[in-house]
């Protein structure tokens, strides 16, 4: 099944918004290595049982080998690779480590984390994949209305949702309209609205008396407001 997989992922391809075969690898390959890494051992298990003779096992020891270290260089040789690409950043476990020189963000995503959870929904800008946008949600875990825009709209089989959230956003932070703002938090349940540098220069958000008429200032920073819905 392994080599099935493996072989027809080299052929052939799912035809996604890229149209090309990227993906069909990268998904494919998750589950190929998986399912070897665990046939390897039942295979080593079963012929150690059958007793093969001395020539066989000579020449699994001397495959085995081969396999072991060229394993174990590709993950040493990735490991350094991936400290060298860090920079001055010491290896570690946490994953909001990369924000180290932004304070006023882990300030406001502990915040959330220690006051909030997944059943409140927060409404922010959206942002291009691998920007700094949406970071304050996936790093919180609280769910967003939207997030990278291109990758939902690569994983997303109905794009008009994604544009019309796409939609709602733009709108919900440039309105002057209470009717529609309003309209949009019951739409999502939406109960915590950021206001950061990304919405302020994206919406040229300068004046606050709207949302201040739906909800309140409860935790602000140097750069960052965080209001939640009456």
């Amino acid at each position: 099944a392994s080599f099935i997989l493996l072989f027809s992922s080299e052929i052939f391809y799912i035809r996604d918004i890229f149209d090309n075969r990227m993906n069909t690898i990268f998904k494919f390959h998750y589950q190929i290595w998986i399912i070897f890494s665990i046939l390897f051992g039942i295979s080593l298990k079963i012929l150690i049982n059958y007793k093969p003779k001395k020539v066989t096992i000579s020449f699994l020891s001397v495959l085995f080998i081969i396999l072991a270290f060229s394993n174990l260089y590709f993950v040493s040789s990735s490991f350094i690779t991936k400290i060298n690409e860090s920079g001055t950043i010491t290896p570690n476990l946490s994953s909001i480590e990369h924000l180290e020189n932004n304070k006023n963000k882990i300030d406001l995503i502990r915040y959330l984390k220690q006051y909030y959870n997944h059943d409140d929904v927060l409404i922010e800008s959206y942002g291009q994949s691998y920007s700094n946008n949406n970071i304050i949600p996936s790093e919180s875990r609280i769910p967003t209305v939207l997030g990278w825009i291109g990758h939902e709209l690569q994983w997303r089989s109905n794009q008009e949702e994604v544009l019309d959230r796409e939609k709602d956003i733009n709108t919900f932070y440039e309105t002057d309209d209470i009717n529609q703002i309003n309209n949009i938090i019951n739409k999502y349940s939406i109960t915590i609205i950021i206001l950061g540098p990304n919405e302020i220069e994206k919406y040229n958000l300068y004046n606050l008396q709207n949302f201040l008429r739906i909800s309140e200032i409860i935790y602000e920073n140097d750069e960052f407001k965080l209001l939640e819905v009456f």
